[in-house]
């Protein structure tokens, strides 16, 4: 089973003087993924945690200090639970968002990445 959530967006829906903003939500039931532009709501799409085989696990937060080492702790138990090739989907997914918002070409990047080396 998938559990990938995806969300089409076409550029006529996006303003060109705003761009597009992604919100996630989770709730206790599932995942909402909404898509805006100039303060309208222009896509969403909504999954079940179920529909993703995903398992939730009752944490009571609410007696647990929001610290260092208490959000570490969390983040390895995220990540223990997933599956490699759920982590490696992540990985790349969050990996290619950052380069879409990046302005710079890839061989302004190269260029970068060479001046770092003594060749």
């Amino acid at each position: 089973m998938s559990k990938t959530l995806y969300l089409h967006l076409e550029p006529y829906m996006i303003s060109p003087e705003s761009g597009a903003t992604v919100e996630l939500k989770l709730d206790e039931l599932g995942i909402l993924v909404e898509a805006w532009s100039l303060d309208s709501r222009i896509a969403s799409t909504y999954k079940t945690y179920s529909e993703l085989d995903i398992e939730l696990k009752d944490i009571n937060m609410s007696k647990v200090k929001n610290n260092e080492e208490n959000r570490e702790k969390l983040a390895e138990a995220v990540v223990e639970s997933m599956e490699m090739k759920d982590m490696i989907q992540a990985l790349y997914e969050e990996q290619l968002h950052v380069f879409e918002q990046c302005d710079d070409t890839f061989q302004e990047l190269w260029d970068i990445h060479l001046a770092d080396k003594d060749i």
